[in-house]
This record gives structure tokens, C-alpha cells and sequence, in this order.
């Protein structure tokens, strides 16, 4: 006799009646206020680990050793890096291992 009553009704209006039907049935569950704020709170202490090696330069010059970029759009961020570097003394160690080869200086 439900389903008869509200035959003629729009497909919003069921919808609207259904989430009523679904909040207002059936028992509230009740959450732990001491718990809640405690998975609320960030946390205490942050874990961070400090790459030898910055992936994306790294994959910049091993693609530049198979293939010719198009554009430039990595000069910026590789020019940074590679001076940043250089500084640190890593640039050495990355070219005796055959890593820290830049083609575009091969030219």
C-alpha cells in the first residue's frame, strides 16, 4: 500500500523519502568522544627519510641517454639540481658510478 501512495511521486522526491526512512531507522551509533578526538589530532611525531639521490634527475638523465627531448621543459629543474650537486660533491661520486652523465654537454 506504501508502494501505491507514492506511485505518482518524482524520482527526487522517492530518493529524498528513502535517505529520510534510512536516518530516522534502526538504532544511532554512538562514537567515543575521547576516541574521536584522538584520531583527530595529528600526529605527534613525522617520519622522514632523506633520499641520497633525486629520482627525477636521475630519470631525466637516463632518458636523455636513450632519447632527445623535444623541449625543454626539465632544463630549469635539472640545472638546479646538478648545481646544488656539485656543491654538495655528489656529482663526482654520481660520474665515477656512470650515473651523472649529462648528454646534453656531449653535444
Amino acid at each position: 500500500m506504501d508502494n501505491e501512495r507514492h506511485r505518482g511521486e518524482s524520482p527526487q522526491n522517492e530518493v529524498e523519502r528513502e535517505l529520510a526512512n534510512r536516518l530516522t531507522e534502526g538504532e544511532m551509533e554512538r562514537a567515543n568522544p575521547t576516541e574521536t578526538a584522538r584520531r583527530m589530532l595529528s600526529p605527534k611525531y613525522e617520519i622522514r627519510v632523506q633520499a641520497e639521490l633525486d629520482p627525477v634527475v636521475e630519470e631525466i638523465l637516463r632518458f636523455r641517454q636513450i632519447a632527445r627531448e623535444v623541449d625543454d621543459r626539465y632544463d630549469k629543474y635539472l640545472e638546479r639540481a646538478l648545481r646544488r650537486r656539485r656543491q654538495t660533491g655528489e656529482w663526482e661520486k654520481s660520474e665515477k658510478s656512470g650515473t651523472g652523465n649529462d648528454p646534453r654537454h656531449d653535444e
